[in-house]
């Protein structure tokens, strides 16, 4: 097989939770850019529909956008349900649904926790274990797992503020991501005798709208660090993942699972 057909997705089917912005949309827009049809969900189901007609428009391919809760079973089964009858089958999961809390963890309460491991690792299982129900009969599948740099490393809070501020903390979050990438890999030792290939893309820094927002009143400041402390010198961009889940959805990783791919421009290497 050339390496132009390793790579080509058209015929398959891509369904990306939180698909509807930042990270989640970039992944869906090179997945549709590869030729896949594409399914965005989120609890922000019109927002999915506005990017789905976008995609259709830009590349040509079949896309529909859901509204989903990833933290509730029945609307995770209803999706892929809809998926199956829409597209007739289900061939890549991306879970990139995620929620972040930035909270001492003395005063972080247990339905604050449960909130954030309900979606970064539940609704991780509900969608996993939906679309295992269609992928194992069919003998063939590819489940990516959006984690995070803070899966695998703590964070250093003093980035994200100005000296003499609070320090951000968030070990609930990294408890979470960190569970994630262990769970990749235990579910890809499970699943791989029916072909399916689970594994995980580890973001590092990059500058989407949910973080613009999130840090507006240091993001300057915020952005600079991130740089000064990235070995190539930038955090990522609008384009930085696209090859990253573009390779692990197609065949040219078929003989990779339980891997934990790291995108953060060397981060993680200092």
């Amino acid at each position: 097989m050339r390496v132009q057909e390793l790579f080509d997705l058209h015929g398959k089917v891509a369904f990306i939770t939180g698909g509807g912005i930042g990270l989640g949309f970039q992944m869906a827009s090179g997945l549709a850019e590869a030729g896949a049809s594409v399914v965005l969900a989120s609890r922000r189901g019109g927002l999915c529909q506005e990017k789905a007609e976008t995609l259709r428009r830009e590349t040509g391919v079949e896309a529909l956008g859901l509204e989903m809760d990833v933290t509730r079973e029945s609307d995770v089964d209803g999706a892929i349900s809809k998926i199956v009858s829409n597209f007739g089958h289900l061939d890549i999961l991306v879970n990139n649904s995620g929620a972040f809390l930035n909270k001492p963890i003395i005063d972080v309460s247990r339905d604050e926790w449960d909130s954030v491991m309900d979606v970064n690792m539940t609704g991780t299982f509900y969608c996993c274990r939906a679309a295992g129900r269609h992928m194992i009969p069919r003998r063939y599948g590819k489940i990516i797992n959006i984690s995070s740099t803070y899966g695998i490393l703590g964070i250093d809070g003093r980035i994200y503020v100005r000296p003499g501020e609070e320090l951000v903390e968030s070990a609930v979050y990294t408890a979470s991501k960190g569970a994630l990438v262990n769970f990749t890999r235990g579910l890809a030792s499970a699943w791989a005798r029916y072909n399916i290939n689970v594994n995980c893309i580890s973001p590092g820094g990059f500058l989407t709208e949910g973080v613009e927002q999130q840090w507006r009143k240091n993001l300057q400041a915020m952005v600079s660090e991130f740089n000064k402390r990235t070995p190539l010198g930038r955090m990522g961009d609008r384009d930085d993942l696209k090859g990253a889940v573009v390779y692990l959805a197609s065949e040219a990783s078929k003989f990779v699972t339980g891997h934990n791919l790291v995108v953060d421009g060397g981060w993680s290497i200092w």
